[in-house]
């Protein structure tokens, strides 16, 4: 529940009945405001009726007002301002207490009673320079001063009047209020350890903890290891430029001098064993399957065993060559050159006897 200030409820109960004196002249019921305005029904009665109890926030009270007299065709912009916002506390506020001003010391000023009076003799124009102001004695102001109310136990200095000095032709004096200061010692320039003297001829040229040659050089070293990387750089890609135009034409000087590889010749066949022999008696043998052979040139056996597929042999003799084969289709045999004839009939057991003179029998 909002509460509103009195202002405000009497701001609503005015505008709640102006607004109610609108609508009935108009003949227009609550349910057509409420459809118009978007308002709750409930919330016009208690604006008409200026019951705040239920109503939400100010502001949207204020919002309501302007929707529903532009509504009724009158000016809710002004008829909202009527009705305040803000809430304005019924309690009066109390007075402000009027500040106290204070001096310098925070104490507060004295009453011109409680300042002690000092009386001042006017010096004349006709006493003498010479004569120097009498002070004014120090117990009759303190006997005349009351204590002040405050922490400081000094009171406020007297402001008197400054009489101008005149100077004499016989005597040189110092007016009364004037106090003597002393003149400050001199600013002395405060010593660094390492400066330099004030004799040039007792300075050292140069600062034993300089560090700039040690810079100088190191700037000299980097420098030369620049200069010679940049160097090597660049000698490195001329090089490298050198290589690549090279290396393209290279295999093309390889090619044109590389001489051209002569031609494989053919290999010899190898003389036949049939081939004609200066022996009398000359017999080669080419198997083309397994046979077991016994061979036997003038009476000594030359061979025995079996021979295998595609083996060829020649046999040579003065007289006479004997074969004896196992397998006799298999054996090719040729007698002193003569075309190959095969020994008999495959698997048939067949004896040749070769001569000089006479054909295999």
């Amino acid at each position: 529940m909002t509460n509103y200030s009195t202002v405000q409820k009497d701001q609503l109960s005015k505008i709640g009945a102006h607004l109610k004196e609108s609508r009935e002249a108009q003949g227009k019921s609550i349910e057509e405001i409420s459809l118009q305005t978007y308002i709750r029904p409930q919330l016009i009665m208690r604006i008409e009726a200026g019951n705040a109890a239920d109503l939400p926030q100010p502001i949207f009270v204020q919002g309501f007002i302007r929707r529903y007299a532009d509504a009724l065709g009158l000016d809710g912009t002004t008829l909202s301002r009527q009705f305040p916002v803000h809430s304005i506390p019924d309690t009066p506020r109390p007075a402000p207490r009027p500040a106290i001003p204070m001096n310098s010391l925070g104490a507060p000023p004295q009453t011109l009673s409680q300042q002690p009076t000092v009386s001042r003799e006017p010096i004349s124009q006709s006493q003498p320079l010479s004569e120097p102001a009498r002070p004014v004695a120090e117990s009759s102001v303190e006997a005349a001063m009351p204590e002040a109310p405050t922490a400081a136990s000094n009171p406020e200095p007297v402001s008197a009047p400054v009489r101008p000095f005149e100077p004499s032709e016989d005597s040189e004096l110092m007016p009364a209020a004037a106090v003597p200061m002393a003149a400050p010692p001199p600013v002395q320039p405060p010593v660094v350890a390492g400066s330099w003297d004030s004799d040039p001829a007792s300075t050292p040229s140069k600062s034993p903890n300089n560090p700039m040659p040690y810079l100088l050089a190191g700037v000299l070293a980097v420098l030369v290891v620049g200069a010679i990387a940049l160097l090597s750089n660049l000698s490195g890609g001329r090089d490298t430029q050198e290589t690549e135009q090279i290396e393209p034409t290279a295999p093309v000087e390889e090619v044109a001098a590389a001489p051209a590889e002569p031609e494989p010749e053919p290999e010899p066949e190898p003389a036949s064993p049939t081939a004609a022999s200066e022996a009398p008696v000359a017999v080669s043998v080419n198997l083309t399957g397994d046979s077991w052979m016994q061979v036997i040139v003038d009476g000594s056996v030359a061979f025995e065993g079996t021979m295998t597929s595609g083996t060829e042999e020649l046999w040579e003799a003065q007289d006479s060559i004997r074969m004896i084969a196992g397998n006799a289709g298999a054996v090719m045999v040729s007698h002193n050159g003569s075309t190959p004839a095969t020994a008999g009939a495959p698997g048939a057991v067949e004896t040749l006897v070769f001569t000089p003179e006479a054909a295999p029998q």
